[in-house]
Order: structure tokens, then sequence, then C-alpha cells
């Protein structure tokens, strides 16, 4: 049955049970052992099987935002690619040491990329339940 599936989808947030919760107009724990087979004939989940099928394949398409921020986040919080390359060096006329900066490609490169993906969750119709994020790291890398 394609509804079991939609329901125990991994995608599945809090956000969706609580609309799935309005659009049945009951309440239930969806993380309870109680929440089966039986449980889900008795709150006739089948009539509502197009919404909640709706509300699946949004909430897998928002883990791909979710996702692709938390590789953003980590990017840039993590990862050695996002350091910058500093050497000391010398000065020449009065031998006083000073940090270089040898390369920023990587990081300018990062910036385009992430920039460019930030671009396309703005637009997205998801854009909502993310803006905060986006808005927070689109202002950090830009």
């Amino acid at each position: 049955m394609p509804l079991l599936t939609d329901l125990r989808d991994d995608a599945m947030r809090e956000r969706h049970w609580k609309e799935i919760r309005f659009e049945v107009k009951d309440d239930f724990d969806e993380q309870s052992d109680e929440f089966n087979l039986e449980k889900v004939i008795s709150l006739n989940l089948l009539t509502h099987a197009e919404k909640i099928n709706e509300l699946a394949d949004n909430a897998r398409k928002q883990l791909k935002i979710e996702k692709s921020l938390k590789e953003i986040e980590y990017m840039w919080t993590a990862d050695p690619k996002s350091s910058l390359d500093i050497d000391r060096q010398k000065s020449k006329a009065d031998n006083e040491e000073f940090f270089y900066i040898r390369s920023t490609d990587e990081i300018m490169q990062l910036i385009e990329e992430h920039g460019g993906t930030l671009g396309n969750h703005k637009s997205s119709p998801y854009y909502k339940e993310f803006d905060t994020k986006i808005d927070l790291w689109e202002s950090n890398i830009a």
C-alpha cells in the first residue's frame, strides 16, 4: 500500500504530521507503538491518501534542501577546504613578519557554488520552511 510507505517515509517531519492531523481532524502519536495498521484504518487515513502522498512527496523534496544546508554548514564550519591557506613571510624592507594568503581559488569556488545552491533554494516553493537558515548562509558567504 503506497499509503503505508508514505506514512513511514523518513523524510516526514513534525510539520508534515501536524498537517495530517489537521487533515483528518484527529490527534494521534505517529511515534507510538499503537500507531499501526489498525490505527491507520480507524483514523480512516485511506480516504486522505492523496493528501498524505502529496505531503510525503513534499517532505522528500524538503529533505533534499535540508541535506544541502547541512552540507553547506559542514563545509564552512568543519571541512578544511574552506580554510584559508595562510603563510608567514618576512618583509624584505624591514624583515618584519606578516601573514600572507597564498590562494583563495578554492574558497571563491565554494562561495560561487554555494551561492548558486542557496539561490536555487530561495526560488523553491519550500523556501519558507528554511528561510532563516538559507538567509543566514547567504549573508555569511556572500
